[in-house]
């Protein structure tokens, strides 16, 4: 269901579930123990749905639930994404295929959109009947952007997704990879722990605390003796 590739500039995660990898609850536990799993070194994710991103929850599973499994089931998954965010590392959403509802959220919690050509993402909610209304949408478009495209249930390209400023880059297939390699190896001279904490003033940490303890770190006196010394820096 998971593969886990180790590559020279990224780790690769790449799912294959059921039909369009539909979320339900043995998707959402696999994920988990797929992200528990990386090693402490890790730097870069890529993470990918073959051969669509994610379509979405799993509309037969969620149609048999109790209101209260259902609620239960997004609380998890919203644990799930919540993680993701919270990673400290580099994550990318290597887009392929259709990221529709929850798994269009799936690839907002991650730090970069990358979207094939032919790559859409949508929001239809409001077309199945039910107020799946995204968390992190207002926070990365402007707010009334949103809530036309969540009220809409819009389906958008990845030229409008570029447009809109969900997606970070639009790369033609024969180019992804190739592309995304470079893109992953731009951040390998920069601080591993300064992207970490970086990436917390943006979550939960108050930003004042995130830049206080990085300047207690080995990386900043590397990276500022490097500086002065004109020198790469070499982290550790």
């Amino acid at each position: 269901m998971f593969q886990v590739t180790k590559k020279e500039q990224f780790v690769h995660i790449q799912f294959n579930y059921l039909k369009g990898n539909l979320i339900d609850l043995q998707f959402v536990q696999h994920f988990f123990d797929t992200l528990n799993n990386l090693d402490d070194s890790t730097r870069i994710v890529v993470i990918e749905g073959a051969p669509h991103f994610c379509v979405g929850m799993n509309l037969d599973t969620l149609h048999d639930m109790k209101v209260s499994e259902v609620e239960t089931l997004f609380s998890i998954y919203e644990q799930l994404l919540h993680k993701i965010e919270n990673l400290p590392f580099i994550t990318i959403a290597k887009m392929t295929g259709f990221a529709m509802g929850a798994g269009a959220e799936l690839a907002l919690a991650c730090d970069f959109r990358w979207m094939e050509q032919k790559a859409k993402i949508g929001f239809p909610g409001v077309n199945v009947g039910f107020a799946y209304n995204t968390k992190r949408l207002p926070n990365l478009i402007p707010r009334y952007i949103a809530k036309r495209l969540v009220l809409t249930g819009s389906t958008l390209t990845s030229t409008e997704a570029l447009h809109y400023g969900i997606a970070d880059k639009v790369v033609s297939k024969n180019q992804m990879e190739e592309e995304l390699h470079s893109f992953a190896l731009s951040f390998m001279d920069k601080s591993p722990t300064a992207i970490q904490y970086a990436k917390a003033a943006f979550c939960e940490m108050d930003p004042s605390r995130a830049m206080a303890l990085s300047i207690q770190t080995k990386h900043y006196q590397e990276g500022a003796a490097a500086f002065l010394e004109k020198r790469k820096p070499c982290w550790k």
